[in-house]
């Protein structure tokens, strides 16, 4: 029967590890949350974006905007205000809505395109279209050559936004790795302070020596105060779910980077932060 009982909580211990967090997975949800990786994954994008009007002139970019603040008089006694539509009886009867539509980056041009149309809400819900000379079609192109000096700026700019992106990342990732080492440490700790708690307990409860009870309450006062303490500092590290595999996992993970990058040549001009400050001292010099 123990052997029954024995082989069942393995197999449950196997089946709960196999749904354990893992290393991969407190990184992921620690990035998720991270203001700063946030913030630089938005920069990096709007640094690529302008990278790619200088490159990719021929891709185009969609911007969708709906301009309701639309205001004139409509045929048969409605008047709009604020794209609302009112009757002559001043009841609701519907909203005018200007559909604006910009191709941000056609070819170096932006091709706009308006198209206002009106929602009635009286009786049947019914959408009128816009008659032709209310659709308008624009046309623009900026004639200013980007020279040098100001490339050399957005590749700048660039850089250094993939650098702090890549910066973000990696001190997301020592953090959680401190978090697993610190939270092994903390719960090796507690359990220690535990067991010795315990042990004095069964020293006090046994001794009969007035001086030594006295000795040993001093000493359990002293673990209790410790442990309360450690479980303080441990409490901010609760957010995600601990276990031994987690901590196993992480070590052999570092273990194995750091003797993989052991011999690593550093190149200190692949640096992508100096790579940014050299193309904007080389801008400023233009």
């Amino acid at each position: 029967m123990k052997k029954l009982i024995v082989l069942v909580i393995t197999l449950l211990v196997g089946i709960l590890s196999l749904f354990g967090m893992t290393f991969e997975e407190l990184y992921e949800q620690n990035l998720n949350k991270s203001s700063s990786y946030t913030q630089a994954e938005l920069n990096l994008r709007s640094a690529e974006l302008n990278m790619n009007k200088i490159d990719n002139f021929f891709v185009p970019y969609l911007g969708i905007s709906v301009d309701t603040m639309k205001t004139g008089i409509i045929p048969a006694g409605t008047t709009t205000v604020s794209g609302l539509v009112f009757g002559g009886e001043g009841d609701l009867e519907g909203y005018r809505i200007s559909l604006d539509v910009n191709f941000l980056e056609v070819w170096g041009a932006q091709v706009g395109l308006s198209f206002p149309f009106t929602l009635n809400t009286t009786d049947d819900w019914t959408i009128e279209g816009p008659s032709g000379e209310d659709i308008s079609i624009s046309l623009s192109r900026d004639l200013t050559i980007i020279d040098r000096a100001e490339r050399l700026k957005t590749e700048s700019s660039y850089y250094d936004a993939l650098s702090k992106y890549y910066m973000a990342q990696t001190n997301e990732f020592i953090t959680t790795i401190e978090d697993i080492f610190t939270r092994h440490y903390n719960e090796e700790m507690i359990q220690t302070y535990q067991d010795e708690i315990e042990i004095l307990n069964q020293q006090y409860n046994l001794s009969t020596d007035k001086d030594e009870k006295e000795n040993l309450e001093k000493q359990i006062l002293t673990a209790q105060k410790s442990l309360e303490t450690l479980r303080a500092s441990n409490a901010p590290l609760e957010y995600f779910e601990y276990t031994q595999e987690l901590y196993n996992q992480t070590k052999d993970m570092v273990e194995r980077v750091i003797n993989e990058n052991q011999n690593y040549p550093t190149n200190i001009e692949e640096r992508l932060d100096l790579k940014s400050l050299k193309l904007k001292e080389e801008a400023s010099e233009i």
